[in-house]
């Protein structure tokens, strides 16, 4: 039974009934709607942040070849300078 996930599950059920009696008797900021009303984040959640790691990751990738690109040059440029 652990290994399916049942436990588990009755566990997270209990441990939320418990949260929910306690805000309903401490008077806390959020009731029962609001825990209904949450929603797991999914990727269409996360899409611009992982736009954002893909633009960054191709800019520092593009840095990096410059940089590449750059040193050969100099490297080249001052090998054929005659002094």
């Amino acid at each position: 039974m652990v290994q399916s996930g049942v436990v588990d599950k009755w566990y997270s059920d209990e441990v939320t009934k418990l949260k929910l009696k306690e805000m309903g008797k401490g008077g806390g900021k959020y009731g029962e709607q609001d825990l209904i009303k949450s929603k797991p984040l999914t990727l269409d959640h996360l899409q611009g942040a992982f736009y954002i790691l893909g633009c960054g990751a191709l800019l520092a990738a593009n840095v990096l070849f410059s940089e590449v690109i750059t040193q050969y040059l100099n490297l080249f440029h001052s090998s054929t300078r005659i002094t």
